[in-house]
């Protein structure tokens, strides 16, 4: 819809990787330490919008802030580590006539540059006209601080802005569909605090000071999604759409709300032009993902990028098979209803599998030395041609010292 694909040249761990977006959800997915949240940073980060010249500019989102997505919200910098040049990343849109310089490719590129002798800023690339370094694009980032449940977040105050019946309609439909309640909520007010923006729900039973981090969680993704509508319906002939970028969207929800969560977004996401993006370690809506990408016409609307560390660099694997998600995600969060997949290990003779047995000894993993012996040459054009047998995370192959010369 908006982003069509990345091209990372170098941040951080990441060095010359591409990757395409689904149109309408995009879940990023790993296990800890694979820079998920730096991922959706640098996919957020190539947008702002205007201090002045811009109706958006006067227009304030319901979660506070701004349509400006925070920097510091998403980038925690290294002032010995990310120098001004080691970042660069393209985003290739849909729509070129988003900002003047976007290439005939669709390609707009960013780049680190100094702000002050210790500190960095991104920019376009090449260019340092006023104005210039970014897309003028609505965007709204969620990050982990809206999970401090509202008893833990100071002081916080009522304020009078108020949701239209409609607003209010539409919040209450789906707040009870998700958290699937059935409690009738009496009220919905607007709460605001140092640390949050948010909506405290009341029903027969609580008020919204006792609301829970799902409640409260939950509540300020819909009212990011109300404040994405109310562009679109102030600001018809203006509004291109926008993004909204969720850093753990799964967090304080249990699975059964997650899989319904996903289903709103996808719904909304086509309705009010929102491309959404957002971090999961969850499994059902990892997998709830797939089963959408599956259907029919939609291969192109949903996508799953998956992450994996290697010798401290950050691999993307794009639209990776569920079952491959669950078996690598096993490893780090514990025991699931389906047994972990064995990984096979190949060799070129028995004294290999005596040694790689010594070498990998314990319950760590579940491995299965195959009665297969080959030589190296036929074990590396089978990983040449992608075998799936042979290839990450299916197997290890384990060759001969010998062979170094040869890879």
């Amino acid at each position: 819809m908006i982003i069509n694909k990345v091209h990372i040249e170098k941040f951080r761990g990441f060095t010359d990787v591409k990757f395409s977006l689904g149109d309408y959800v995009t879940l990023i997915a790993g296990q800890n330490g694979t820079q998920k949240s730096t991922l959706l940073g640098i996919l957020s980060q190539t947008f702002t919008i205007p201090s002045k010249d811009h109706h958006f500019s006067y227009e304030k989102p319901l979660i506070g802030g701004s349509y400006r997505s925070s920097f510091s919200d998403k980038f925690k910098l290294s002032p010995e580590r990310d120098l001004a040049g080691s970042h660069e990343w393209t985003l290739y849109f849909h729509d070129h006539e988003l900002h003047e310089d976007i290439g005939e490719d669709g390609g707009f590129t960013v780049e680190s540059i100094p702000r002050t002798a210790n500190s960095i800023r991104f920019w376009q690339k090449g260019i340092r006209d006023a104005g210039s370094g970014y897309i003028q694009l609505p965007v709204l980032y969620l990050s982990l601080k809206r999970l401090i449940p509202i008893a833990e977040a100071g002081k916080v105050q009522e304020k009078d802005i108020q949701l239209t019946p409609e607003e209010q309609s539409w919040f209450t439909k789906y707040y009870k569909k998700i958290l699937i309640t059935r409690d009738n909520l009496q009220t919905i007010d607007y709460i605001e605090g140092l640390s949050k923006n948010t909506l405290g729900v009341s029903t027969e039973h609580y008020d919204w000071k006792s609301n829970s981090a799902g409640q409260d969680n939950l509540g300020k993704i819909l009212l990011a999604i109300l404040s994405f509508k109310r562009l679109k319906e102030n600001y018809p002939n203006d509004y291109q759409g926008g993004i909204l970028a969720i850093d753990e969207i799964d967090a304080t929800l249990y699975p059964g709300s997650q899989v319904i969560l996903l289903e709103l977004l996808a719904s909304i996401s086509n309705t009010d032009k929102i491309q959404i993006i957002a971090t999961t370690h969850s499994l059902q809506m990892l997998e709830k993902l797939s089963e959408l990408k599956k259907s029919q016409g939609r291969f192109r609307q949903f996508n799953t990028v998956y992450l994996t560390k290697q010798d401290n660099k950050i691999l993307v694997e794009e639209t990776p098979d569920f079952k491959s998600i669950l078996h690598n995600l096993n490893v780090t969060i514990g025991n699931f209803s389906e047994e972990v997949k064995a990984i096979s290990i190949y060799t070129e003779d028995a004294e290999c599998i005596q040694f790689t047995k010594a070498l990998l000894q314990g319950n760590k993993f579940k491995l299965k030395y195959e009665s297969l012996t080959m030589g190296c040459n036929n074990y590396l054009e089978l990983g040449r041609k992608k075998v799936p047998s042979f290839k990450h995370p299916n197997s290890i192959v384990v060759l001969d010292g010998d062979v170094r010369g040869k890879l």
